[in-house]
């Protein structure tokens, strides 16, 4: 199976532009994952399950994980459906 890496270097290859697109769509989405709502947010929920007795394992990572559906669903074509809505409602 073919790694990261490899993908890496054959679009580097193929398609330049889209090398220098990934690095930066890469670079800001590291950018992102750092924005003071989300830390604020992760923070807030850990609170308020320590406040009713529960322990907080695993917000930071069910956060995360529900935060990257949204790319990997529009990545592999469920952006058509977005699309579809959007029509649909005039926008």
């Amino acid at each position: 199976m073919p790694s990261d890496g490899d993908y890496f270097f054959f679009t580097r290859q193929t398609f330049p532009a889209m090398a220098g697109l990934g690095a930066l769509a890469y670079s800001l989405g590291l950018r992102h994952a750092f924005d003071a709502d989300h830390n604020s947010a992760i923070d807030d929920t850990a609170r308020l399950l320590i406040q009713k007795g529960k322990q907080p394992f695993g917000v930071g990572f069910f956060f995360s994980l529900g935060h990257s559906t949204v790319p990997s669903h529009d990545h592999c074509g469920g952006g058509r459906s977005h699309e579809h809505a959007f029509r649909d409602a005039g926008i």
